[in-house]
């Protein structure tokens, strides 16, 4: 990873292509006429998100990505797209998504062999399935 997770509007943003990477079976693309984000999920789940807007599409349906604050949005630094850490992992179907903020780990737990667990540091470039390096 290249760039490292964030903290903004008091949430927790990660790559967005490196976390779907991770998952086998899940797929990104970027549209930039649209500035948007495309993730089907192995599951067919369209997630669609915009630079700077707090609504996506899921499946099409308008879905707002954080109802308690309207701010918190996908967005662009150092030419990479990063999105709020819980609004991804719950389209992304993790079956748990942890925070502990007095390590500022973030982690998405799957019910699923082959992505059992991704942890993130924000603030740290190593991340990788299953444990931090």
């Amino acid at each position: 990873m290249e760039d490292v997770p964030v903290l903004r509007w008091d949430r927790a943003c990660l790559l967005l292509k490196y976390v779907v990477q991770e998952i086998p079976g899940t797929s990104i693309s970027w549209d930039g006429s649209e500035r948007k984000i495309t993730v089907i999920t192995r599951n067919g789940t369209r997630i669609e998100m915009w630079i700077g807007n707090h609504w996506a599409k899921v499946n099409g349906v308008d879905t707002e990505i954080d109802p308690t604050k309207k701010d918190v949005a996908p967005f662009i630094q150092n030419g990479r797209s990063y999105g709020p850490f819980r609004f991804v992992g719950e389209q992304l179907g993790a079956k748990e998504i942890l925070w502990h903020g007095e390590t500022k780990i973030a982690e998405l737990i799957f019910d699923d062999p082959d992505c059992e667990c991704l942890r993130f540091k924000i603030g740290e470039v190593n991340c990788d399935r299953g444990y931090l390096i």
